[in-house]
């Protein structure tokens, strides 16, 4: 498998969710010198990190990009020579596919759906702020029933 081409600093919006997954699950190997890490030690940690934290699947795949691209950097720096992306690719897909191995997310009606009272709420503050184009698409999502991802496919 060919190595993507090299990359430049990640984009402004991505960097706040890139240190926070950073805190989150590699402070730890902070102290760690890139050119000790390997793929087994990178199968330990995603085995203990899935298993100790509790990951759900899309925390997995955050915290996965940010392994991705961190070492992928550090190959286009000469750090390492491993192949990255597909030694990656194959814990992946090897992971992916123990979906007992991830902690699965519920949450309830209440959490799901907004009252009619938080809804009233919602369209006197949008009255106070006035009906721009935004403030009229949230009241249509209210009165046609879309979730946010519909409605935004529809803009």
């Amino acid at each position: 498998m060919k190595e993507p081409p090299k990359r430049g600093p990640p984009k402004s919006e991505n960097i706040v969710r890139i240190e926070r997954t950073y805190e989150s699950y590699f402070k730890e190997w902070g102290e760690t010198p890139v050119r000790n890490i390997d793929i087994k030690k990178i199968k330990t940690f995603f085995k203990d990190t899935i298993t100790e934290k509790k990951l759900t699947l899309k925390e997995f795949k955050k915290v996965y990009s940010v392994m991705l691209h961190s070492l992928l950097k550090a190959k286009d720096m000469e750090y390492i020579e491993w192949p990255i992306s597909k030694e990656l690719a194959d814990l992946k897909k090897m992971l992916k596919s123990k979906k007992n191995l991830f902690r699965k997310k519920t949450r309830t009606n209440e959490e799901l759906v907004f009252t009619d009272e938080e809804i009233d709420k919602l369209a006197k503050v949008i009255a106070e702020w006035g009906y721009d184009m935004k403030n009229l698409c949230i009241l249509l999502m209210f009165k046609i029933g879309t979730r946010p991802g519909e409605h935004m496919a529809l803009t």
